[in-house]
């Protein structure tokens, strides 16, 4: 009887240290990847409707200030995987799309392990986009600063891992949907 009682106080101990884990890490690192779609040749002055469809990576480093409370400095990096032309007046392929991104996030508990997240912050992106009209050719690189906003789920499914959804419009048109994997310390 007293193994078992030993066993179970043994057992406790070790859930609540795990659970105290997840409260003490304020570092976390998550890669992740997705698709998305733009608009980016109707924004940028060209006389067509143009859906690029993406596959992108996503590469991220948030510190949590509080449970709630965190800011995130991340990298996402975005190619062409096919393009749906609804008006071919011109050709405007965007050729890659990169963009690191400085957020504030904000993390609402749903559950005990789930949570609902909210970023906002701002983005330097630089697209390259390849151009054709009436048979001329230009190769574009595009720059600036724009804003950022997200909405996801997260889920910790474990005392150190977490997975979420997050659904990212970026000032350059660009709508994406990604998944993460994040490990927390």
């Amino acid at each position: 009887m007293k193994y078992i009682f030993l066993i179970i106080m043994l057992q406790v101990s070790a859930l609540t240290t795990a659970e105290e884990l997840i409260d003490e890490s304020h570092h976390v690192i998550s890669l992740g990847g997705g698709l998305g779609v733009s608009r980016w040749a109707e924004v940028h002055g060209f006389d067509e409707e143009r859906l690029n469809l993406k596959h992108h990576y996503d590469v991220a480093y948030r510190y949590q200030f509080t449970p709630s409370w965190g800011g995130e400095i991340g990298y996402m990096y975005q190619k062409i995987t096919g393009t749906l032309i609804l008006n071919p007046l011109t050709s405007a392929y965007i050729d890659k799309v990169s963009s690191f991104r400085l957020a504030a996030v904000y993390s609402q508990p749903l559950s005990q392990r789930s949570s609902f997240l909210f970023k906002l912050g701002i983005a330097q992106y630089n697209v390259i986009a390849n151009l054709r009209y009436d048979d001329e050719h230009v190769d574009t690189d595009n720059e600036g600063v724009g804003a950022l906003t997200s909405l996801g789920w997260q889920y910790n499914f474990a005392p150190n891992y977490e997975f979420s959804l997050v659904y990212t419009y970026q000032k350059f048109d660009t709508n994406t949907l990604t998944a993460n994997f994040g490990y927390r310390f």
